[in-house]
Parts: C-alpha cells; structure tokens; sequence
C-alpha cells in the first residue's frame, strides 16, 4: 500500500440505489476481492485517526527498501553471504537489524532474536514455509518486525503437527513484539491447530491479500489489532479476530467462525472501532463481541448469524454508537442489542415474529423506493439491526425480506420493534427459553424470559422488548441494559495472559 492510500479517505458501502423489488440489486460475496465499493456519508477523517497508530515505515511497504540481505531458502536449510545469519537444519537465526529477502521453498523456523531496539524487516518474495511442530517465523526478540510482502509474490504457511516450544508459541507467525504486516504480495496461511498470526504486543495489518484458515484466531494480538488496508479473508476460524483493542481503518474483511466474529477481549477498557473499510461476518457466535466499547463511525458491516439465543450479532458490555456508516446484521432475538443513546446516527433493531431461512433477500427502502442497503442472508434469523446515514427521523422506510415487507417509521434516534424472545420459531433456543408452559432458567417455577405472558428480562416489572422502548438505552448486558440469566454474562473466557512487553511508540 502507497502511503497517500491511506490518506485518502475510504468510504464503503454496498449500496445499490435501485428500486427496492429490483433483481439486479447486488449480493455481498463472501470473497472480499469480489465486494463491490462506493462511497457513503462520514464526516470522519481517517488520517487524522490513522496518523499516531501507522508510522511512515508501516505504510512504505517496499517503497523504503533499496538494499536488502537475500536468504535463499532450499528444502531444510538455506544460503546467505550475511555472517549475522546463522543457518542449521531446520531453523535459520537472524540476530541483528536489518532488511532480508527471502524466496524459495523451506521446511523449519526462521527465527528472529535480535536486541530490544532492533527493527528487522523480512521481504518475503515468493517463499513457500512449511512447518510440523513449530512455528514457520518465530519473533523471540526485537523492537519491531516487519513482513512485508513483495510486489505480486505469492507466499504460502502450511503447518501440521502442533507446536512442541516450550514458550507459548501457537501459531505459524508468532511474535512477542510489534508486528507489522504490509506490502502489496499475496499470503496464505493453512494451520490445523492454534492460531494463523499472534502479536504478543501490537499488531497492525497495512495492506496486502491475507487468507488464513485455522483452528483458533485468525488474528490476535494481546494489546491493539490495527488495519489500515488489505483484502483478509478468514476461513472457518474459532474467533477471526481478537485483541484488548481493535480499530479498522479501511480494507476488505471476511470472516467466518464458529463463535465470535470480532472480539475485543479483556477488562471493561477494552474497544472496538470501525471508520472505515467493509466486514463481512458470518459467526456462530456473537458477530461483534466488545467486553468494553463498540463504536461504529463508518464503512459498512455485514453480519450472519448467530442463530442460538445465548449470542447476538451485537454484543458490548459497557456502551456503543453508531455515528456513520452501513450496518445489517442478522441474529436471534434472545440476546440482541441496538446501539446506544450516544449515537448520532440513526438505527433500528427490529425483532421478528417469523423466522427467515439463508439465502433470502433483505432491503430497505427509502420512501421513493430507492435501496440504501442491500443484503443476502448468509444464515437463519429473526432479529435484524439496521443503520444508514440515509436513515432520517420523521420519515418512513420500508423493509423487505423475500416476500414480506414491514413499514418503519422513525420517531427517534435508535427504536426497537417487535417483542424479544428466546427460542423463537425454528431457532435452537437455549435450556427452555420462550414459549409458552417452559420454566425458563433460574429456579424451578420461574416464568420463560420474553415469552408469552411474561415480563420480559430483569427485574419483575421491567418492560418487555416490545417495540415500547425507544430511546436506544441498552447499554450492555449486566450495565444499562437487561440482567443476563446467571452463567451467561458476554465475557466467555479470561483475559490473555500478561506476558506483552507493551507498545513501543517510535519514529519507525
């Protein structure tokens, strides 16, 4: 990525301004290279955002590079004319700063142990890394790292085996320091164990076409997650990605995983940001799940899934805000959540009294018929949260799904409709919750949560979902918001371990 990219402000979302019944209107694919781009209200500029997390040298790419030290990779071993290299089979040490070009096939470590204020920068140009056992690039020490993918290059991790180092290690690219993705080549990551790239410290994604599959995270860093650009794609993941803080700048992201899509893990500081780019996510577990603050300030997000009540397609605990940008997302009712009362852009989370299948179309209209956002169901839902900058108080707009349309006038900010319940028509439910004559959880005799007939959740009294609360105030599940059945607070599993040497703010 040049550096004048990111300084252009990137506003996308998929949008068709066609006639709300049209055919032609545009399916989000699940391939990011396919997503179709254009640009839509946000007052937010990116680079001012952008300018204190990405330094000069994380978004030169190769544009810095004029001298280089070349590795040649062969099978186990390798040949380079740099004494400071050392080569043995099965695992190449790199012990001092500098920039190193490696291309060719190898089967081992390439292991950076360098002093605390080393930067190195690896080009990779056409390098196809195996590994059983460890890890293919191995950060022990350094100030920073840098993987920089070269001009039309394809670069290819395959790792079996499990990891045998005794230091955590558990994924093909594991770094304990600052770790910088950029460069305009191509990487693919296979893993069938652990995670796809870890930062124990930062880790920032400026450009390239990442594809990774994994068992675990596709990305995880324990302090701040940052992209600035790029196509990345995550196949069957456990988590696509996770850190304490995560800001999205731009790119195209496609994420498909078995519980969290994006998750933001740790103590009540932890944050979520998207300015700008497009995501795409299809999870079985929560869509977004923030344990601090999820903020929507622009781009587009799509989310599918999750179809059981104990996860939503929007999970925070403390607050969040939608101040700009294309939001659909598609879940069940049980858990789901609007955004905030500290938006400035309007929102609707509509919950549904039918169930709707995959594959359906979903379309909101203005009232001249115009489509603001267009949308193919990627999984089962009858919960549906919506946000444009289109999207006005006062005025009347129209959503289809298939065959049905519903009628929604806005008379405030952020509104709720319809009646939240578990276990609603087709979907999984969890352990009796909803429907008529089921106790519910808690103590034996307590009524079902959001059922017929019942108060709905929280405190006897409370109001239940039902289209009657209209001032956006769930704040969070345990906070603001409604008291989540004991055992099922958003905070799935601990914190990551303290081992980071913490971020280190520099020049480069």
């Amino acid at each position: 990525m040049k550096t004048k990219n990111l300084y252009t402000l990137i506003l996308i979302a998929s949008l068709m301004l066609t006639a709300c019944g049209s055919k032609d209107t545009e399916v989000f694919s699940s391939t990011v290279s396919e997503i179709a781009s254009s640009a839509s209200a946000n007052v937010t500029d990116v680079s001012d955002l952008s300018s204190d997390v990405f330094t000069d040298r994380d978004l030169a790419g190769e544009d810095n590079i004029t001298e280089y030290t070349d590795i040649i990779l062969s099978s186990d071993t390798a040949s380079c004319s740099d004494t400071g290299v050392d080569i043995s089979s099965g695992c190449i040490t790199i012990a001092n700063e500098g920039i190193y070009r490696l291309s060719g096939s190898y089967s081992g470590t390439i292991r950076i142990d360098a002093d605390d204020s080393d930067k190195v920068q690896l080009l990779l140009d056409g390098t196809d890394l195996t590994s059983d056992g460890v890890c293919s690039i191995y950060v022990a020490n350094a100030d920073k790292v840098f993987i920089t993918l070269a001009e039309g290059s394809t670069n290819t991790f395959t790792h079996t085996g499990g990891y045998s180092d005794d230091d955590s290690c558990d994924a093909p690219i594991f770094s304990h320091d600052d770790l910088v993705i950029n460069g305009n080549g191509s990487l693919s990551i296979v893993t069938n164990e652990g995670n796809g790239i870890v930062s124990k410290d930062d880790l920032k994604i400026v450009s390239g076409n990442i594809d990774i599959t994994c068992e675990k995270h596709g990305l995880e860093a324990n302090e701040s997650l940052d992209i600035a650009d790029g196509n990345i794609v995550i196949h069957d993941s456990f988590e696509g990605i996770e850190a304490m803080n995560i800001a999205i700048y731009g790119g195209n992201i496609d994420i498909t995983s078995s519980d969290d899509g994006i998750n933001a893990s740790g103590d009540g500081s932890c944050s979520i940001d998207i300015y700008s780019g497009t995501v795409r996510i299809n999870a079985s577990g929560d869509g977004i799940d923030s344990n601090g603050t999820f903020n929507m300030n622009g781009g587009a997000l799509y989310i599918s899934g999750p179809e059981n009540n104990g996860n939503a397609a929007l999970d925070y605990q403390t607050s969040s805000s939608v101040t700009g940008g294309t939001v659909i997302a598609l879940g069940s009712s049980g858990m789901a959540l609007n955004f905030g009362s500290g938006s400035t852009q309007c929102s609707v989370l509509y919950n549904l009294e039918a169930t709707y299948d995959a594959g359906l179309e979903i379309s909101l209209c203005d009232s001249e018929g115009n489509s603001l956002i267009s949308y193919t169901a990627e999984s089962r839902f009858n919960s549906i949260l919506l946000s444009h900058p289109d999207l006005m108080t006062g005025e009347t707009f129209t959503l289809k799904i298939g065959d049905d349309e519903f009628n929604i006038t806005l008379d405030s900010t952020q509104i709720n409709i319809g009646t939240q319940t578990f276990g609603g028509p087709g979907m999984e439910g969890m352990g009796g919750f909803g429907g008529p004559g089921t106790e519910g959880l808690g103590e034996p005799g307590m009524g079902g949560f959001g059922g017929q007939g019942t108060e709905g959740l929280g405190e006897p009294g409370m109001d239940s979902f039902d289209g009657s609360d209209t001032d956006g105030e769930f704040e969070g599940r345990g906070k603001d918001g409604f008291e989540p059945p004991q055992g099922m607070g958003s905070e799935k599993k601990p914190p990551f371990d303290n081992d980071q040497r913490g971020s280190k703010n520099d020049s480069q």
